[in-house]
């Protein structure tokens, strides 16, 4: 994989998601929003070697962590990690799932972005409902059950709908990130033309 192709993409859609996601948040799901870094780490997930895989997850993550307002307010202490570890989660999910999976249709990638999405959600809510439980933490009060779960399935929702657009423009650029490995899953309706 190219990562000088993947490093300037995952800042723009880490910016992109950063700075106007919340424009397209869905207040009746709990305030969801689509995430563009998870449909770049679906993609990359889907077709890269499983090192560049894991470690684009863990990339993408980490510049997550690091966004400003994921502290949770202006005054609040970065946590650097658990978005990262969310995001090298939903990869790895993908990597033991790619071999069953047709690569290189946009179909797959709409349905394993909603999957990445709600992975590294849960992974996020699963961290911080840990560090609330930490004697030693003064963590913040986790969200109730039942909200944590609308805004999970509402993200999954809301990226899978966001990747329909992007990762179609995605798939027209694979060629350009020269990925190392072979197809998964043999697609021979679609290298038969029919």
């Amino acid at each position: 994989m190219r990562w000088i192709v993947f490093a300037p993409v995952l800042l723009v859609f880490a910016g992109l998601d950063a700075g106007v996601g919340g424009l397209f948040s869905i207040g009746w799901l709990g305030g969801a929003a689509p995430s563009l870094v998870a449909v770049l780490v679906a993609f990359v997930a889907l077709h890269a070697s499983p090192a560049s895989a894991l470690w684009a997850g863990w990339w993408a993550g980490l510049l997550l962590d690091a966004a400003p307002g994921s502290g949770g307010g202006g005054t609040a202490i970065v946590v650097l990690g658990p978005s990262a570890l969310g995001m090298t989660a939903a990869a790895w999910f993908v990597l033991l799932c790619r071999s069953m999976l047709f690569r290189s249709r946009a179909v797959t990638l709409v349905v394993v972005a909603g999957v990445v999405a709600a992975s590294a959600a849960l992974a996020l809510a699963s961290i911080q409902t840990f560090r609330f439980w930490l004697p030693w933490t003064q963590a913040a009060i986790p969200q109730p059950a039942s909200d944590v779960l609308l805004r999970l399935c509402g993200d999954a929702l809301a990226t899978s709908l966001l990747a329909i657009l992007v990762g179609w423009v995605l798939l027209l650029s694979a060629r350009g990130w020269r990925f190392e490995t072979s197809p998964g899953r043999l697609d021979y309706a679609g290298r038969r033309g029919g």
